[in-house]
């Protein structure tokens, strides 16, 4: 079976795989009473883990067009007439839509413009997601990069990771400053949501006449720029996470950036993903990863991480949301500019 799936898209790999076959399904390209390819055969024609391919399945069993039998997954008759109000009203399938809403957040990919291009991905541990990202033209030569990952996964977080994006999107449009717009979804939080509800988040904006990178990190993982010489430099300044205290101070940090820089935003998904001997992937191995193929695109140098972190990845350990997003900072809008 053919299937279109992607590590670029902002949906997860199984629900991809789950989305294209119930579809199928829907259509009556796959009949009822059929029963679908083993769990092993599918992982290889699609490239995937026994465990992603495991759940892509598990997940057609909770929207109704499979059941479970034994070793086998079995395509079900048609929903009867009588029963698909029921069929339609179900959690799951709630939660579905409510993914999909999610994933309607996030802005398309790829971003090339004539002074960055930005690649990301988001994978989601459950139906929706904890985690975030966000990239957007404040104004002529500026740009927002934002990253969040919320406390805990499932609906919960993916709520309140909802929310801050609608938040972003809202407080660009009124041109709200770095540290304001930090400061307004702080006493959002805190004002709004069942504590200790928490967001780490990083905040940047880059402004490409002066190539510069001003940002505020609020307890996220600390990013890291990759120079065209292959050196490298962590954004080390910090806050505490969003949502902890009324009276949180937030530091903002800045960074001079040159054409062919590479920015790496990325969540604790990434570098705690454990192997079957409880390493996790780490900072150091991502860093290498970017640092062996900084003359790559960005969707390129995503590609060789996933396939690594693929590799090192052991499915009893695959617990967390995983977000990355890439930015290659390109040509300078004033080439007098000397960042200082």
């Amino acid at each position: 079976m053919l299937l279109q799936i992607t590590d670029f898209s902002t949906e997860p790999l199984y629900r991809q795989i789950s989305q294209q076959m119930g579809e199928r399904i829907r259509r009556g390209d796959i009949p009822g009473g059929s029963a679908l390819e083993p769990v092993r055969s599918l992982a290889r024609a699609q490239h995937v883990s026994i465990y992603t391919a495991e759940r892509a399945y598990e997940e057609l069993v909770q929207q109704g067009f499979v059941e479970s039998r034994q070793n086998d997954y079995v395509v079900k008759s048609c929903v009867p007439e009588k029963d698909k109000a029921k069929h339609t009203k179900s959690p799951a399938t709630d939660v579905l839509l409510a993914a999909r809403m999610q994933s309607n957040l996030c802005p398309p990919l790829p971003l090339r413009d004539t002074f960055v291009c930005i690649q990301a991905t988001s994978q989601a541990c459950e139906m929706v997601n904890g985690d975030m990202y966000d990239y957007f033209q404040i104004e002529k030569n500026r740009y927002g990069l934002v990253i969040g990952d919320a406390c805990g996964h499932g609906v919960a977080a993916a709520l309140l990771v909802s929310q801050i994006q609608a938040i972003f999107k809202s407080e660009v449009k009124n041109s709200a400053s770095l540290h304001d717009t930090v400061s307004f979804i702080n006493a959002h939080i805190r004002a709004s949501l069942i504590r200790p509800m928490f967001i780490t988040l990083f905040y940047g904006i880059y402004n490409a006449h002066s190539d510069k990178l001003t940002y505020i990190n609020a307890g996220h993982n600390f990013p890291f720029v990759v120079r065209a010489n292959g050196n490298y430099t962590f954004l080390t300044a910090s806050s505490p996470a969003l949502g902890l205290a009324d009276d949180s101070h937030f530091n903002i940090g800045e960074m001079c950036l040159q054409a062919g820089d590479i920015l790496i935003l990325y969540s604790d998904g990434i570098t705690e993903a454990m192997n079957n001997h409880r390493e996790e992937f780490g900072e150091e191995r991502l860093l290498e990863i970017v640092r062996k193929n900084r003359k790559l695109s960005p969707a390129e140098i995503m590609q060789q991480i996933l396939s690594r972190l693929s590799t090192h990845l052991a499915t009893d350990f695959d617990t967390d949301d995983r977000t990355l997003l890439i930015c290659r900072f390109k040509k300078h809008a004033n080439k007098q500019a000397r960042c200082l």
